[in-house]
């Protein structure tokens, strides 16, 4: 049983490691975005120049469809990694 305990450690170590990579990922695939709203009127608070102010908007990249089930990967691989831990531990005992 202590080879079952060392293989399920070392699978939830690996599979930490997997999770923490998908959720990097998933992170780094978002883009902050500078937006300009519209120009408002002098009294609403609108520059002289007649453009709105800026405001800073989060956005998935146009062609990263793939990057965002990279968050469902991480999850499933810190179940993953969970289960290899009970497992490990039961194994000890």
């Amino acid at each position: 049983m202590e080879d079952v305990a060392s293989a399920a450690f070392w699978v939830a170590i690996v599979a930490s490691g997997v999770a923490s990579a998908c959720f990097w990922a998933h992170l780094l695939s978002v883009r902050l975005v500078m937006r300009r709203l519209p120009a408002l009127s002098y009294a609403e608070g609108a520059t002289r120049g007649g453009q709105g102010p800026v405001v800073a908007t989060f956005e998935r990249n146009g062609g990263a469809t793939g990057l965002a089930t990279l968050g469902r990967y991480g999850t499933f691989a810190t179940w993953i990694a969970l289960a290899a831990l009970a497992v490990s531990l039961i194994a000890r005992w």
